[in-house]
Order: C-alpha cells, then sequence, then structure tokens
C-alpha cells in the first residue's frame, strides 16, 4: 500500500471518529464531488444532519474560493441557523 493510500485512509478513519464523537451534536458535511472520508462522517452522524454536495469543488476549493465557499456558507446558516 503506497503511503498516499494509508494517510488517506487513516484519515477517512479519523473523520468516522469524529462523526461518532459529535453524535449528539447537529452536524452538517460539505463536500465535493469524489470524497469518500466525509459521506463516512456523514453516514455516522445522527440527525439532525445534513449532507452538502457543492459541484465542482474540491475540498481545498470550499477554503477560498468564492463560487464555493458563498454557497457553502449559505448552506451552513441555514441548517444552523434551524437546528441550534
Amino acid at each position: 500500500m503506497s503511503l498516499l493510500k494509508a494517510t488517506l485512509l487513516y484519515t477517512s478513519l479519523l473523520m468516522a471518529n469524529a462523526a461518532i464523537a459529535v453524535q449528539n451534536q447537529p452536524t452538517t458535511v460539505a463536500k465535493g464531488i469524489n470524497t469518500i472520508a466525509r459521506q463516512q462522517a456523514y453516514n455516522n452522524a445522527k440527525q439532525p444532519k445534513e449532507l452538502m454536495i457543492i459541484p465542482g469543488a474540491s475540498h481545498f476549493d470550499l477554503y477560498d474560493k468564492p463560487q464555493f465557499v458563498n454557497p457553502a456558507v449559505d448552506k451552513l446558516t441555514a441548517f444552523f441557523g434551524k437546528n441550534l
């Protein structure tokens, strides 16, 4: 197994465990298209939860590209406004 693949699998495990740690909290997961770890974190979270798929966005696009950040922030604001 390559170092990159091992690192990605480890990261997936961390994300899944993080979802368990916050299982009694409202949870939202933002993801681009090909992100397995975020799907696992979402699957492990309890309700209320929301999965945001931002079409065309990579993980890093959600940090600083307005065309991806702005829709994500709007969805986060609505989700936490409703669930907190």
